[in-house]
């Protein structure tokens, strides 16, 4: 077998092999060895060169938030080279390990790439994200500035092919090195369980699911974020009764109803949410008030969930995860998978002969308390989600990649004035944490006031603004023009977030807005009201409008 997939593995056939904690998957091996990499077989692989790599900026993986930040960097400079790397056979990032039915959660026009947008009025599967990326990564190398190099890691000094160890290229990168931070690293295929599996556990990540899907008594989905929803609603889908389910989450969690956040739903959504920053008494009053607004809601009506991530879930799929209300298991982590039992953090549960196991806790880690590095270093840029642009929901992550990307070119030697003007965000943990952003948002005006990042944030594709038009963001903006009403709401959010101030936020270096030796001499621009509507110029909106219809 090793014989063949090294065969099968030279510059033009580049190849994934699964690997657990148990040992390699072969059956996933042997079904994906002998196919060739679409990309690499497109002639967008390692090339005929040999010898040294140089370039300008050096990205380790090939996400679709690394292909927004690509994006618009050929898009601001004319001449800046750059090497795409990564582990997996194909670019995609996290898609590339989510199983077959995964689903975009989030409205297309917020997600891929600034130029060449997926405006589209069906949600996407995940095939469908793959070859959206495909496509985009071709573009890069046709304009002559992009080379992708699958099945290939960084060590800080050389590319190297995780299929031939001789195969190593040394690299001269002249800016940066791009690294991603947004959510686990599954492009990888060296992914570990985090338990201890002991033997004759049938224990398989949820790319593998079909595979072993038919025949089992039992069927335990371990992990309450994205992905285990989505493993629920497929099972529930091809006839699993709710007794032979068991669904292991340290927690409950409150979840968006999908729908709610579109270009057209917006400003609605908008309005709910200030109204609420407003009048809200608890943080209990909060979350009940999105709920009854349509917003929000729960699997288990009967609990109040602790935990909020961002997930997002279409309506008609909420009755059929309610179904899995008396099956959810409330024990805390998982520690220890046996044949017949779950060991947890507080207890143990028996699972009976004949379960599968689907490990999905990739998106939904145990630690959450991390420190985040600044976003701009002297010879590295880490890509992460922009406090400053969380407004009625968490940025969105391909939005807050063009926009570092656009300020790299803007002023590409600057990294600590960059840093000041960009907040790292980790994604919410809990309903407070997402509080604590808006709040962060809104009182930060260096981001805004920036000549070139506060015009992006108005008309910038990806962003809501954009996304949503100029006549409904004049609207929403007068809606938030009177300052009084501004600084009740403000002086509201602080107390929310006193109010649960049990739960520490996630640190990060730097200061949460502020000015910034970036803005220009003249002081703060009108696009510096951008989150609250306070004081703004609606002369420069029209303005706005103009260039936008030009640009269109």
């Amino acid at each position: 077998i090793f014989g063949c997939v090294a065969h099968f593995s030279r510059p033009s056939r580049r190849t994934c092999i699964p690997v657990s904690n148990r040992g390699i998957n072969c059956r996933a091996m042997l079904s994906t060895a002998c196919v060739p990499s679409p990309v690499a077989a497109s002639g967008v692989g390692w090339g005929a060169t040999t010898g040294p790599l140089a370039c300008d900026y050096l990205v380790t993986s090939a996400g679709v938030e690394e292909l927004a930040f690509i994006d618009r960097v050929l898009v601001e400079t004319q001449d800046w080279t750059i090497i795409l790397a990564d582990p997996a056979a194909q670019p995609g990032g996290r898609w590339n390990s989510a199983p077959p039915f995964a689903r975009l959660d989030q409205p297309s026009e917020f997600f891929g790439v600034g130029s060449r947008p997926l405006d589209t009025p069906h949600v996407l599967r995940r095939d469908e994200i793959l070859q959206y990326c495909h496509g985009v990564v071709q573009r890069f190398a046709q304009l002559g500035r992009v080379r992708f190099f699958p099945m290939t890691t960084f060590d800080g000094r050389a590319l190297c092919s995780i299929v031939d160890s001789d195969d190593v290229r040394p690299i001269r990168v002249r800016r940066k090195v791009v690294r991603s931070l947004f959510g686990p690293s599954p492009s990888t295929p060296l992914r570990t369980f985090p338990f201890h599996v002991a033997a004759g556990s049938l224990v398989v990540p949820p790319k593998e699911v079909q595979l072993h899907a038919a025949g089992h008594a039992k069927y335990i989905v371990i992990g309450g974020g994205r992905t285990g929803i989505e493993v629920v609603l497929w099972l529930f889908k091809r006839g699993v009764r709710e007794d032979q389910l068991l669904w292991v989450m340290r927690e409950d969690m409150w979840l968006i109803k999908q729908g709610t956040m579109t270009p057209d739903s917006y400003v609605e959504t908008a309005k709910a949410f200030w109204s609420l920053f407003a009048e809200a008494e608890t943080v209990e009053a909060f979350e009940l008030g999105l709920e009854r607004a349509g917003l929000r809601f729960r699997i288990d009506t009967s609990k109040r969930p602790t935990a909020f991530r961002a997930v997002a879930v279409a309506e008609q799929d909420i009755a059929q995860l309610r179904r899995a209300a008396p099956s959810i298991i409330r024990k805390g982590a998982l520690r220890e998978v046996h044949p017949e039992r779950l060991v947890l953090q507080h207890g143990s549960v028996p699972t009976g002969s004949g379960a599968l196991y689907i490990d999905c806790t990739a998106d939904d880690p145990e630690e959450r308390d991390i420190e985040l590095p600044p976003v701009f270093e002297a010879r590295q840029v880490n890509l992460q989600l922009v406090r400053e642009i969380a407004d009625n929901g968490p940025p969105s992550s391909c939005f807050s990649a063009a926009l570092i990307g656009l300020l790299e070119c803007a002023e590409p030697h600057d990294a600590e004035a960059k840093s000041a003007l960009c907040t790292p965000m980790a994604a919410p943990a809990t309903v407070v944490d997402a509080l604590r952003n808006e709040l962060a948002s809104m009182r930060a005006t260096g981001l805004k006031a920036h000549p070139v990042a506060g015009t992006f944030l108005m008309v910038g594709s990806l962003g809501r603004l954009a996304a949503i038009g100029p006549k409904a963001t004049r609207q929403l903006l007068q809606d938030r023009a009177d300052k009084g009403e501004r600084d009740r709401v403000l002086a509201n959010l602080e107390r929310l977030c006193a109010e649960g101030a049990s739960t520490p936020p996630f640190s990060a270096p730097g200061a949460c807005g502020g000015g910034s030796r970036l803005v220009s001499a003249g002081g703060q621009s009108e696009a510096s009201t951008v989150a609250s509507g306070a004081h703004f110029d609606f002369d420069e909106l029209d303005r706005l409008e103009q260039l936008t219809l030009q640009q269109a």
